[in-house]
């Protein structure tokens, strides 16, 4: 009954085997597509404000 410090065979917690299931990609995309649409959007936004900023600039 009590703790002995003993460990015997029968006292081990048996768990099942882990199984990882990749997740389908149609899944992963659906999860991901609104943070690369950003990713997307702000490279463009920010890539035409400085094309913009560089073509108004006066070199002289």
């Amino acid at each position: 009954m009590g703790y002995s410090g003993n460990s015997r065979e029968d006292d081990k917690i048996v768990y099942p085997q882990f199984r990882y299931a990749f997740p389908r990609f149609e899944e992963t995309l659906r999860a991901t597509a609104p943070d690369i649409l950003l990713l997307v959007f702000f490279n463009l936004v920010f890539f035409a404000a400085a094309y913009v900023s560089f073509t108004r600039y006066d070199v002289r």
